[in-house]
């Protein structure tokens, strides 16, 4: 930076005026460089950190999912006065909703109360489809796997508001994480853990 001195003014007061004769304003390649080899470092030590929540997230929603079909199971049971359950199929990654009354039937019962599809399937109130959720198909849940269910692969809820013999234990996992949901056989009590 040069300094030049305008003499125009008046002597005892000498202004001070720059003039710019360096570089031109701005950042240098190695500037932008070492910023992006920083961002770079930063975003490898987040990338665990990012995977984990998004596990968390999927099983979350996952587990979610089956606290309310076990919970719609058991409303229905006391509303109805009659047992209803959730029947699991571990090897397809799947649970649905049924009314045990028509549990052996394959006929729909579309005009029944609650309607019901084959094998005693609930019509979901939401879009009329079976109350089927397949963990593997919806992509909100994705890579969740329910990796153990009750023996027997189903739980039925009764009007009284207890659920089978036993409790009854669920688990999903995606990647070495996973989450255990459990059903209080006395109260109808579901906990996740």
């Amino acid at each position: 930076m040069v300094l030049l001195y305008a003499t125009g003014v008046s002597s005892s007061r000498q202004a001070c005026v720059r003039s710019r004769t360096g570089p031109a304003a701005g950042f240098t390649l190695v500037e932008l460089l070492i910023v992006l080899v920083v961002l770079a470092i930063v975003c490898l030590l987040a990338a665990p950190q990012f995977a984990s929540i998004v596990n968390d997230r999927k099983l979350d929603g996952a587990a979610a999912e089956l606290v309310v079909g076990l919970q719609y199971a058991g409303h229905l049971a006391v509303a109805y006065r009659r047992p209803f359950g959730v029947t699991f199929d571990t090897g397809r990654n799947q649970f649905a909703v049924f009314d045990a009354r028509y549990r052996t039937n394959t006929a729909t019962f579309h005009d029944a109360d609650p309607p019901v599809d084959s094998l005693g399937v609930l019509v979901s109130p939401f879009d009329r489809r079976p109350y089927v959720v397949d963990l593997g198909a919806a992509s909100s849940f994705q890579g969740v796997a329910l990796t153990a269910a009750p023996q027997g692969g189903e739980i039925r809820f009764y009007p009284d508001g207890h659920s089978t013999a036993q409790d009854s234990v669920f688990v999903l996992t995606r990647g070495n994480r996973q989450r255990t949901v459990t059903v209080n056989a006395q109260t109808g009590f579901i906990a996740v853990n």
